[in-house]
C-alpha cells in the first residue's frame, strides 16, 4: 500500500515539520512517481488492454515527460 512507501512517509513528515519549496517539490514529485508505479502494476493486473499500464500513470509521473492527454492541451 501507498501509505506503506519511504515516499509518503518522507512527505508526511515534509507536511508536519516544514520544508523548504524545493525539498518539498521533490518530495512530491518522488510520491507522485510512486504512485505512478503502484497504479502500473495495479492496472496491468487488471485489464486485458497492458498499454493501459504505462498510458494512464505517466500522465501523474513527474519522471515521464509525456505528451498531451487531449489533443487540445499542450505538451507537458
Amino acid at each position: 500500500m501507498i501509505e506503506d512507501s519511504d515516499e509518503y512517509k518522507d512527505l508526511l513528515a515534509a507536511t508536519m515539520y516544514g520544508h523548504s519549496s524545493s525539498e518539498a517539490r521533490e518530495l512530491i514529485n518522488a510520491f507522485a512517481h510512486k504512485l505512478a508505479e503502484l497504479q502500473r502494476e495495479w492496472i496491468a493486473d487488471r485489464t486485458d488492454m497492458p498499454w493501459w499500464a504505462d498510458v494512464i500513470p505517466d500522465v501523474i509521473d513527474p519522471y515521464k515527460n509525456v505528451g498531451p492527454v487531449r489533443p487540445d492541451e499542450e505538451p507537458t
